[in-house]
């Protein structure tokens, strides 16, 4: 008796053992499930080798980097001295976390709709002088960023050029001074970035729920998702009559909360299934609603949220940009979301040169961009068909896969149609260099250098590899 007893014991300890191994790890700060590059379909060496890149400065002072693959957290770094619980400035994110709390105010029934019109929400903006083309602004004229007024925010904030320059200098009604700009488009048919069109849908949120906004968004956004927040009030404005909160980027998340908004935007508005923001909302905000290209190339801009025709005949790229780095990237064809943070003043882009790198780890990604590479290689096209990116890109990550045979071949066949000769000979002495080619890789390595000083900030990293690399052969010899 007592040993069948003692068997039975054993077999329930085992198949409680069992069950414990089977049950997925879990991160208790985030409540992400914790898995790992190579499990979740990237190729870790590879992967590590981008990571590795980052922690040499390579894409210039990241402060993090979070990678989520079908809803897993499969990496979280920190550099240059951040740390999990930093609280960091997301900037413009702002805007799109302030869209998704538009949403959730519809879906409260608090707004009626986008079609609402600003001067019926804020009648105190109405002036002798307004005109009546200002009457049509409706919500959506400030989500789109197509409210036609003059505006330009292609100089930092501090600078007179700036039309954001006025409130860092005056103790106004900025709200006022927002909607007091000219017209110079008709409303909804012309794309200008706009933070004062963001900051006024804060005082739109305000007013129509009755609720300090930072009190809106705790309620209804950021304690369903458990995320510890700080809405950054300005001493500029401090004696500005509205007391808002700064939706066009003001406010500072720990990155791993930034993960959960990204998830919870990837997942079409749950989170650990529940339904925070609809569904509906989510698939409206998030599709392209204006072309945005006179901005910035290639994009196409939702309800705050930016959405990037890439390369590669890969399917469109939903992200929150903010300056200086600060990015939430959601690739759906893929399953995968990439979060960065940074102060990346001087080469804002090499956060999507990073996001691009990661990609070009994941294996079903690596065989998109190869079935590409056949593409442009076919009959069947011209090489004026792709985009020049497109082609850096391919030589890019042919050398990135070890592929310098086609590499080589690519890049001597296709070489009038480069853009940049720096890129061209790079790559070129890279795939030579890699394939132990030393004489010829020596020549396009000096090339690039003659091309390439150093001075320019975002290739000073390829510069030092190409002096790296022109050493070892010198060595070598």
């Amino acid at each position: 008796m007592r040993k069948i007893l003692y068997i039975t014991l054993s077999f329930a300890f085992l198949l409680q053992a069992c069950t414990t191994n089977k049950k997925k790890t879990i991160d208790n700060d985030s409540g992400f499930i914790i898995s790992t590059p190579k499990k979740e379909g990237f190729d870790k060496q590879l992967f590590d080798k981008v990571i590795g890149k980052v922690e040499k400065g390579d894409y210039g002072a990241l402060t993090s980097i979070i990678v989520i693959s079908d809803n897993k957290l499969i990496t979280e770094r920190y550099f240059n001295g951040w740390k999990k619980d930093s609280v960091h400035s997301i900037q413009s994110i702002s805007k799109s976390i302030t869209s998704l709390l538009i949403g959730k105010a519809i879906e409260l029934g608090e707004i009626s709709s986008v079609d609402e019109r600003i001067v019926d929400i804020l009648p105190e903006l109405r002036t002798e002088k307004m005109g009546s083309r200002k009457d049509s602004l409706s919500i959506e004229h400030y989500l789109t960023m197509s409210a036609g007024f003059e505006w330009s925010e292609k100089y930092p904030p501090m600078d007179n050029r700036s039309s954001l320059y006025p409130i860092y200098h005056q103790k106004q009604d900025y709200i006022q001074y927002f909607f007091n700009q000219p017209l110079i488009h008709k409303a909804g048919k012309m794309f200008e970035y706009n933070s004062g069109l963001s900051m006024t849908l804060g005082a739109i949120l305000q007013r129509k729920t009755s609720m300090e906004l930072e009190e809106f968004a705790e309620r209804y956004l950021f304690k369903p998702l458990d995320i510890k927040y700080v809405w950054h009030n300005s001493v500029i404005w401090k004696h500005d009559k509205n007391g808002l909160a700064h939706c066009g980027g003001g406010l500072y998340l720990r990155p791993i909360d930034m993960a959960k908004l990204g998830s919870l935007v990837y997942n079409n508005g749950a989170w650990n299934g529940k339904q925070i923001i609809s569904k509906k909302w989510i698939e409206k905000s998030t599709s392209p609603i204006i072309d945005a290209s006179t901005s910035k190339k290639y994009r196409n801009y939702g309800y705050q949220w930016w959405l990037y025709d890439p390369l590669f005949d890969l399917d469109t790229i939903l992200y929150a940009d903010g300056l200086a780095g600060q990015n939430i990237f959601i690739i759906k064809e893929f399953n995968t979301i990439i979060l960065t943070t940074g102060d990346l003043a001087k080469n804002a882009t090499a956060s999507i040169a990073l996001m691009y790198d990661l990609l070009a780890t994941n294996k079903k990604c690596k065989k998109q961009i190869m079935q590409f590479y056949d593409k442009v290689n076919s009959k069947n096209y011209t090489i004026n068909q792709f985009k020049s990116e497109e082609l850096v890109s391919i030589a890019q990550n042919l050398v990135f896969y070890n592929e310098n045979e086609k590499a080589i071949e690519f890049l001597n066949k296709y070489s009038d149609s480069f853009d940049n000769d720096w890129y061209y000979e790079f790559y070129l002495g890279k795939a030579y260099f890699q394939n132990k080619e030393f004489e010829h890789a020596l020549i396009h390595l000096n090339k690039s250098l003659e091309s390439n000083s150093g001075n320019v900030w975002y290739l000073e990293p390829y510069y030092h590899n190409t002096k790296e690399m022109i050493a070892i052969i010198n060595k070598d010899k």
